[in-house]
């Protein structure tokens, strides 16, 4: 039994993993396809101190931090990051309108923060890079299923 759910973990943590990066990389992409002056001006507008270096910060996280974790490759890093951007989002912007995402709310940032605490946590399971290069952060063996294992 033990052994089905490690592979049922690692399978979920893979879905989130692939979904959040696809997320990512397309929020970024199209930032940088509109150009870093609109993404400057909004946070400028919200009163965000330096709004071209968090912009920037901004847009190259969202590409290469979804890079990155679509490969499984500094998950947890990438976690946190995602969580401090959304936790901040909602502050900086999205509390105010409550938390429905149709009147501007907070709903898809709580919602992203949570999987970046989730990735933070548990990493990129046994199906990422990350797992080539450090132990598994909550002690499960290192074999997709355990033969010794009864079910």
């Amino acid at each position: 039994m033990r052994s089905f759910i490690q592979v049922s973990r690692d399978i979920a943590l893979l879905l989130v993993r692939l979904v959040t990066a696809f997320i990512l990389v397309m929020h970024g992409w199209a930032r940088y396809q509109k150009g870093p002056e609109e993404l400057i001006n909004h946070l400028d507008a919200l009163g965000v101190s330096a709004p071209t270096v968090v912009a920037w910060g901004t847009m190259a996280f969202e590409l290469f931090g979804g890079l990155l974790l679509f490969c499984g490759l500094g998950t947890p890093i990438i976690g946190l990051l995602l969580l401090v951007q959304q936790v901040a989002l909602i502050a900086i912007e999205k509390w105010e309108h409550g938390f429905l995402v149709t009147e501007g709310g907070y709903e898809y940032s709580l919602a992203l923060a949570s999987v970046g605490a989730l990735l933070m946590v548990f990493g990129s399971g046994r199906t990422g890079m990350d797992h080539l290069f450090m132990n598994d952060p909550i002690g499960n063996e290192q074999r997709l299923i355990n033969d010794a294992d009864p079910a």
